[in-house]
């Protein structure tokens, strides 16, 4: 598990980065939801997002920023970035307003108290065609001098 938001957000920003390199997949996405969102670090990143052209355009998503919490979302962020929505309430469980293109968890899926249920509901909230972009930590242990 990453010990901070910081720490999280920069193990994602490996994966997003090679998706910035996709600029047809890129351009195919409209809706993003962000499940388990935390403090908005991700979020902010897909809102934010601009093209590789010169001069960059913005993508101008509408991103979902879905947590149980999220008073961790900056005020400014939401200010500075109309194109977030905040959903507060569990992802196992809500419902979002409008399917989505691509469906982001990023080390947040590994709290669902039903998997298989929770991928069955964000089956349904996404658009023909959709992306779910799943990661979840990996995590070892030793138990009588072998690996678990």
């Amino acid at each position: 598990m990453f010990k901070n938001p910081q720490e999280s957000h920069e193990h994602s920003l490996d994966v997003l980065k090679m998706l910035y390199e996709y600029d047809s997949f890129l351009d195919s996405l409209k809706v993003i939801a962000d499940m388990g969102c935390g403090s908005g670090l991700d979020v902010e990143w897909w809102a934010k997002l601009t093209t590789r052209d010169e001069p960059p355009d913005p993508h101008d998503y509408l991103v979902y920023a879905v947590d149980r919490d999220t008073s961790k979302i900056e005020k400014e962020l939401l200010e500075q970035c109309p194109n977030i929505k905040v959903l507060e309430g569990d992802y196992n469980t809500i419902h979002l307003p409008r399917k989505v293109d691509l469906l982001w968890s990023h080390d947040s899926f590994q709290f669902s108290t039903n998997p298989l249920h929770t991928l069955a509901q964000w089956s349904n909230y996404m658009n023909t065609n959709g992306m779910l972009c799943l990661s979840v930590p990996i995590h070892t242990t030793y138990s009588y001098d072998r690996l678990q």
